[in-house]
């Protein structure tokens, strides 16, 4: 019974991650070193802004088809208050480049912020940030509607916050945040057919988590994460959806949710080693919940060379529906693994190895 509370365990870090706080937008000031503000109207247009004071705000708008909008905000100094690059570009075939780079200290309340919004169709974002301090927050944010978007985010540093949201389809979201990221958020929310997600965060850092959101059909995702105290969790709702999750070192936390016809979910953790330290409990937890439809695939891997004395490695997979497959593998800790399915022709594969060390 004690187990049995894995759904709920499952949503309310979906929850938890949606709950982040994301900072205030920040207003220039008359102390404001550099402040730019560049409009162009019309087709196959270029706008630069290059920075590299202590403060820099810079912000371009281009209605029309064919723009380019590039900022370059390098600072080398220290205490900085604010680096903050948006652009605002509608129609067609746009690209959007903001280039953050700072190695000295952020203030106590700091920002380097970076947001792009995109209306029309094939247009594309990219956004780079870091390196960064353990002070001050790192905040990249991305919104496209329409078709055949691509927005793509680098982040480099301490404590940061990836966002993109994407409405329509065949659109595709990159994110990627490594060094030694702390206290650091990815997410993805798509809405349409033929969207795909990519997550991924390295390093040797605390609190990842890792977060996407589809609402269609055909929609891919897939989450990387190496560090420690990891959680990626993805919500899919649509027809012939395709979750994949690898998670890479001491401690992991991955769950998928697909609802309706034709999913595929996979999970692969691996626990290089099994060194835990105390305060951090979860070691490798796997969640896969289908619901509602025929044809669905869930797949759990799950390997840790050695163990605390407290519990290591749990598997859950339920299914409902005709027709499922599902697939466990535990190996090398105190396993636990569950397989609930209801309905017709379903198959069940589990496989349990346990070691325990002092």
């Amino acid at each position: 019974m004690r187990k049995a509370f894995f759904l709920l365990a499952f949503i309310l870090p979906v929850c938890s991650v949606l709950a982040q706080t994301i900072p205030t937008i920040v207003v220039p000031s008359a102390t404001d070193q550099n402040y730019y503000l560049i409009k162009s109207t019309g087709n196959n247009n270029e706008a630069t802004v290059d920075q590299q004071n202590p403060d820099n705000w810079a912000r371009i708008l281009q209605p029309g088809n064919g723009n380019k909008a590039v900022v370059k905000q390098i600072n080398h100094n220290t205490d900085v208050d604010n680096v903050i690059g948006k652009v605002y570009q509608s129609g067609n075939n746009n690209k959007a480049f903001i280039t953050q780079e700072h190695d000295g200290t952020l203030g106590p309340l700091g920002v380097m912020e970076a947001r792009t919004h995109q209306t029309g169709n094939g247009n594309r974002a990219t956004q780079i940030q870091g390196p960064g301090t353990k002070t001050g927050v790192m905040l990249a944010v991305t919104n496209q509607s329409g078709d055949g978007n691509v927005g793509h985010q680098e982040q480099h540093g301490y404590n940061n916050n990836e966002f993109i949201n994407q409405e329509g389809n065949n659109n595709v979201g990159r994110q990627l945040q490594e060094n030694n990221v702390m206290g650091s958020n990815t997410v993805i929310m798509q809405t349409g057919s033929g969207n795909k997600a990519f997550q991924n965060q390295t390093g040797s850092g605390t609190a990842l988590n890792a977060l996407t959101m589809q609402s269609g059909n055909g929609n891919k995702s897939t989450q990387n994460q190496t560090g420690w105290v990891n959680l990626a969790l993805v919500d899919q709702q649509g027809n012939t959806s395709v979750a994949r999750q690898d998670q890479a070192g001491p401690l992991n936390l991955a769950g998928i949710r697909q609802k309706t016809n034709g999913n595929v979910a996979r999970q692969s953790q691996d626990n290089t080693g099994g060194d835990h330290t105390a305060g951090y409990p979860a070691a490798n937890v796997a969640l896969i919940l289908q619901q509602g439809g025929n044809g669905n695939v869930a797949q759990q891997t799950q390997t840790s060379v050695s163990t605390p004395v407290w519990e290591a490695n749990y598997g859950a997979i339920y299914q409902n529906g005709g027709n499922n497959k599902a697939f466990q593998t535990q190996d090398g800790g105190n396993n636990l693994g569950y397989v609930i399915q209801v309905g017709n022709g379903n198959v069940a594969h589990a496989s349990q190895s346990q070691i325990i060390t002092p």
